[in-house]
């Protein structure tokens, strides 16, 4: 599997707001899945997408050609203590600056300009 990988613009902020341990593993993570398909990912039930389990994070992404990174998460405890993540509303249209975002490396991550 070698899957391209876009970004949003809502997820490059995600990521901007991560400490740096924190973005690296999602990083890794993202970069791992499209290169060999691993990783702890679920489909959304009663939405489109899938995310991705990273610690406490959930990357929540779409997969069609390639993999669109739509947002990142910070897991939640609920009032019974379990754990609660709701996936974020957000428009699937467009990706950062109205164009893909390529990732140079695991750790760069930047929208384009041309």
């Amino acid at each position: 599997m070698n899957w391209s990988i876009f970004w949003t613009e809502r997820a490059l902020k995600d990521l901007r707001h991560l400490d740096s341990p924190t973005r690296g593993r999602v990083m890794q993570a993202v970069v791992r899945l499209a290169e060999a398909g691993l990783g702890d990912v679920k489909k959304l039930q009663g939405l489109p997408g899938y995310r991705l389990r990273v610690g406490d994070w959930r990357v929540f992404f779409e997969r069609d050609s390639g993999i669109r990174v739509l947002a990142a998460q910070e897991t939640q405890l609920g009032s019974s203590g379990g754990r609660i993540t709701a996936a974020p509303t957000i428009s699937t249209g467009r990706v950062a600056g109205g164009r893909p975002v390529g990732l140079r490396s695991p750790w760069q991550f930047s929208s384009y300009q041309s």
